[in-house]
């Protein structure tokens, strides 16, 4: 399982903090409510990218429930779960922010970002009803609208530890809660790679670096 843990470093304070190392686990299992503890279990290693678009190896803390025996990862704010480009650049783009040298060094992949999000627009809407106000139909008013509600793509997106604009509708509860998340995380589609660092020492960052494409990071 994983939650988003408020983050207000960039991408490469969070690296050279070793903030990873930091991460305060929750009291109480998200997943199966168990109140017996989280234990640090290690990490992983994923690529998320920096303010001038260049891609960076960060470290993303991972814990297991005493209680149901499985693990729950802390992704930084800054990070889209399962996608390479950065809250905020994808926010830039959407905004028609082309200052940004991430926007124009990305274009192509945050297009297909801005794609995948329109046609997940009738799902969202179908999970959230009005929850968050009468919602446009589709197309180009879809952000605004989303922006407007939320405040900001990282507030759109998953659940965190300490709350969120989504969770104030109780989202969490519905079966089909992942979907919400979908909006403006996995209803992108998963770019795949990323490893498992049980041993939590920080990777050499060529090692990780093999085969990594465009459209590929971590979870």
């Amino acid at each position: 399982m994983q939650r988003i843990y408020p983050c207000e470093l960039t991408v490469e304070q969070y690296v050279a903090t070793e903030m990873e190392r930091q991460v305060v686990a929750e009291s109480v299992c998200p997943r199966c409510q168990s109140a017996r503890g989280l234990r640090r279990h290690g990490c992983y290693g994923r690529w998320v990218t920096a303010e001038d678009g260049a891609a960076v190896l960060i470290l993303v803390a991972r814990f297991l429930c005493a209680g149901c025996e499985r693990t729950i990862s802390y992704l930084p704010t800054f990070a889209l779960p399962y996608r390479i480009i950065a809250a905020a650049t994808f926010q830039a783009f959407l905004s028609g922010d082309w200052r940004a040298s991430a926007v124009d060094r990305w274009a192509d992949l945050l297009r297909s970002y801005e794609r995948r999000m329109h046609a997940f627009h009738p799902q969202l809407l179908r999970v959230i009803g009005r929850g968050l106000g009468r919602a446009p139909p589709g197309g180009k008013a879809f952000w605004p609208w989303l922006k407007e509600a939320c405040g900001s793509m990282t507030a759109a997106g998953a659940p965190t530890p300490t709350g969120g604009a989504l969770q104030d509708y109780r989202l969490q509860e519905l079966p089909v809660s992942s979907a919400v998340r979908g909006a403006v995380n996995t209803t992108f589609g998963k770019e795949r790679t990323g490893s498992n660092i049980r041993s939590g020492r920080r990777p050499h960052n060529q090692n990780l670096a093999v085969g990594f494409g465009a459209d590929q990071t971590g979870r």
